[in-house]
């Protein structure tokens, strides 16, 4: 039963606005509030507290490694119990998307079920805004005799514009290679009545473009599909039997991280959640087959990016059922480079696909180490796209140092990635500011992550940066890519793919370490302190250090930068790309092979993956 708010001693809240009305609907003034959000608890409100600060404690970063143990007991109780192997990687699936979903549940103790609590949130205009700004408090307290909800109608802050880059940025991305794609793909089927051959194509990605490219000149005609987004439920026999498989796991799960209070709430999220992913996947099988019906399936191809979600699990099924191979393009680099890639692995690529392509033989190694691999992978190097950073030079006079900033929000999505909180991240994000880039002698311009913000209240920070004369501020949703070699030296840190754009710029590049926040691998951060300027988070002096080495003249950054080419060398070739160019040619001749294998249901898919000629070239710095 909802008690009045004038009995509640401990809100939860990621609102100023909210929490302003509900003082004025009668909260005590000294009640606690716990947040998430770094407005709030930059506000000065005594009363405020992290989340993270709440009398239970539990390690972050502990917590985000445990989502591997899960998974991986996860996909081994559903593997031989369920019909396919796809519904085990899509129940494993769900399980760390449940994971992630539970983390603030973590800071729950017995005395948030037995006291009066409330939830104080935001009125969102729609289901998908509701998830994304409310934490999921009405879940966890459902039961709860002492609880108190409200709904607040807020203004929501202003979010990133979306904006077209300046013409001659666009002209820059535009070669021969290039205009022959996009020709292509105007043309739609007209070539491949010719031919017979397709090459269809999910998502694309700069890798995708290349392999396909080079497919056409194989007389493959590319067709882009359309996306299917239907979302169902799971038939209820298939989903009582694969939540009794998993039920032990589950329970070893809660008894570990969760006071038994919590354990109700998470039992309904895995069942929700495990039902949409089964249920979406086979609600999207048959939209699959009904727009793949009619291809000469011996004479097609499939080339995608990353797809993770249950209807991408789908269409290669599909495609497997049909003969068509399904190859999965490299997004980004981030598994060789990251210490905090193991609680992802059941999202690696293949864990689905007949064959992955990745830029280097260090992708290779740990995607073929992953427990849910099934498709074959090879080594195939950089897309294009990274290549033509090096033709485009220039000079911003205004701002020749860039601050790239990779402190995307996790706020109710994507919750745990390491035990750095976002108020952590803003925190760190303002140390730096304040203390090392409103102080250099050169003007710096700092670019914004291009996302939607996860809170109702704009980012304290850029109240800082609004302050500083000589730090600019680019909110603009355009990718970095089209800029990124107007500025003399680049600031970024987390292992991110943000980091393999940096790196091919070839610009004297300063990369922060968070230790507990998507940090370097050792043996990449070994490397990168051999070719790059790296500064731990963690040192006593880092700000210090910082602001020093980039307040000296811009030649002499460069002049350390040169005496590190030869290690920064070894780091590309270890950690990027083995090869000089190319890309596109090797992965059209990988494909080939595999659809030459036939694909499919007897496809390479089906084997575990074997040494191939590609991987043993990987060591070489060849063209």
């Amino acid at each position: 039963m909802s008690v009045p708010l004038s009995e509640i001693p401990v809100a939860y809240c990621d609102s100023l606005e909210a929490l302003r009305q509900a003082w004025k609907e009668g909260l005590p003034r000294d009640a606690r509030i716990r947040t998430a959000s770094p407005a709030v608890h930059s506000a000065g409100i005594n009363t405020v507290e992290s989340l993270e600060a709440a009398p239970r404690k539990i390690d972050l970063s502990e917590y985000w490694e445990g989502g591997s143990d899960l998974t991986r007991e996860a996909f081994q109780a559903l593997s031989g119990q369920v019909d396919t192997a796809e519904i085990a990687l899509l129940g494993a699936r769900s399980m760390l998307f449940v994971h992630r979903a539970l983390q603030k549940a973590t800071r729950l103790d017995a005395d948030d079920f037995t006291q009066p609590r409330a939830a104080l949130l935001v009125d969102a205009p729609s289901t998908q805004l509701d998830a994304l700004l409310n934490g999921p408090w009405p879940a966890f307290f459902v039961e709860h005799e002492r609880y108190a909800e409200r709904r607040y109608a807020v203004h929501l802050a202003p979010q990133p514009e979306v904006v077209a880059p300046p013409l001659r940025l666009k002209l820059r991305q535009i070669d021969l290679p290039r205009l022959f794609y996009f020709a292509g793909i105007r043309l739609k089927g007209r070539l491949a009545a010719l031919t017979g051959r397709r090459a269809l194509i999910f998502r694309e990605n700069e890798l995708v473009e290349d392999v396909v490219c080079s497919l056409m000149r194989h007389g493959y005609t590319p067709l882009r599909l359309d996306n299917v987004n239907t979302v169902a439920d799971a038939e209820p026999k298939l989903l009582d039997r694969a939540e009794a498989v998993l039920r032990p796991t589950i329970d070893r799960f809660l008894d570990r991280w969760f006071v038994r209070e919590v354990h109700g709430a998470a039992r309904r999220m895995v069942r929700t959640e495990m039902s949409r992913f089964l249920g979406t996947h086979a609600a999207t099988r048959v939209a699959w087959r009904g727009q793949l019906r009619g291809l000469r399936t011996r004479r097609t191809v499939l080339v995608t990016n990353f797809p993770g979600g249950p209807e991408g699990v789908s269409l290669a099924e599909t495609c497997r059922e049909m003969g068509i191979s399904f190859i999965v393009a490299q997004h980004g680099v981030t598994r060789e480079i990251s210490d905090t890639h193991r609680p992802i692995e059941v999202y690696f690529e293949n864990g689905t696909s007949d064959l992955f392509l990745t830029f280097n033989q260090r992708a290779q190694e740990l995607t073929e180490a992953s427990p849910f691999a099934r498709g074959h992978v090879r080594t195939v190097g950089l897309p294009r796209a990274y290549r033509r950073l090096s033709r485009r030079q220039g000079q911003n006079r205004d701002f020749p140092i860039l601050y790239i900033s990779t402190a995307l929000m996790k706020g109710n999505v994507n919750l745990a990635t390491g035990g750095a909180s976002d108020i952590d991240r803003v925190v760190r994000e303002r140390a730096i500011v304040n203390n090392v880039l409103a102080h250099l002698p050169q003007k710096v311009l700092y670019k914004t992550y291009p996302s939607r913000d996860r809170y109702v209240d704009t980012d304290p920070l850029y109240d800082d940066l609004e302050r500083h004369a000589n730090v600019g501020v680019f909110r603009h949703n355009v990718d970095l890519r089209y800029f990124i070699r107007e500025h003399q030296v680049l600031i970024a840190s987390r292992a991110t793919s943000t980091i393999g754009w940096c790196l091919m710029a070839d610009r004297p590049l300063v990369f922060i370490n968070f230790p507990d926040d998507s940090p370097l691998s050792p043996d990449a951060r070994a490397a990168f302190e051999a070719g790059v300027f790296v500064f731990d988070w963690t040192s006593s002096d880092m700000l210090d250090d910082l602001r020093a080495f980039l307040s000296r003249p811009i030649e002499m950054i460069r002049a350390d930068w040169q005496a590190k080419a030869r290690k920064r060398e070894q780091l590309i070739r270890d950690f990027i790309t083995p090869y000089r160019s190319g890309a596109g040619r090797r992965g059209a001749a990988a494909v080939l092979e595999a659809s030459s294998n036939g694909g499919g249901r007897d496809g390479p898919a089906c084997h575990k993956p074997q040494p191939n000629r590609a991987s043993l070239e990987a060591n070489q710095w060849t063209k």
